[in-house]
């Protein structure tokens, strides 16, 4: 009997690193999908949080053209957040000094469902509240919302998406500290 030459245990010695290292590089990548898809669906998930700046447009129904919209995240907990939006002002285009109007938000997020009712600040006379309901999740972008808004008789739909979509805070931190985001420029109702 012939004793098997030892660079013959020595490459199937490689081979089985490499089949291993291979497997265990599929199963890193399988656990991460599905980890991914995991955290994307988590009801538990926040979709809002404090700090957020949202960059979005709502549209009329009755065909005028789409205003562009910011909304920044002011603080989110249990599930009520509040925000303050600013958009150019398409309302006033004489006797309005403002080129800018901005509002505050309070609402509430469950799930994916959401509502919100923006209310401008009194620039230019104007302090009616807008009602918004929608849906917000994760998409391969990162977090947007989507939906329909009313005022009144007038209404339309709006969309938007994080444009700075970082992890959300740890427990207790819920609250963006400091200045009040007014002024910055965006879209909305």
């Amino acid at each position: 009997m012939r004793a098997a030459h030892p660079y013959k245990y020595i490459a199937i010695g490689q081979a089985a690193l490499r089949l291993r290292e291979t497997a265990i590089a599929i199963g890193a990548v399988c656990a991460m999908l599905i980890g991914l898809s995991a955290v994307a669906s988590a009801s538990n998930m926040p979709t809002i949080w404090a700090g957020q700046i949202w960059s979005g447009r709502y549209s009329y129904q009755d065909g005028r053209p789409p205003v562009p919209f910011t909304m920044t995240i002011k603080s989110e907990q249990g599930g009520r957040f509040t925000a303050v939006t600013s958009e150019p002002n398409t309302f006033d285009k004489e006797g309005c000094s403002y080129s800018t109007l901005t509002a505050g938000v309070s609402g509430t997020i469950e799930g994916n469902n959401l509502q919100f009712r923006k209310t401008y600040d009194g620039q230019c006379g104007h302090r009616q509240s807008v009602l918004y309901t929608g849906t917000a999740g994760f998409q391969p972008t990162g977090p947007q919302m989507n939906g329909s808004w009313r005022l009144e008789s007038i209404s339309g739909s709006f969309d938007a998406g994080c444009i700075n979509s970082g992890p959300p805070p740890g427990p207790g931190n819920n609250t963006l500290q400091g200045g009040s985001g007014i002024g910055i420029p965006g879209r909305a109702p």
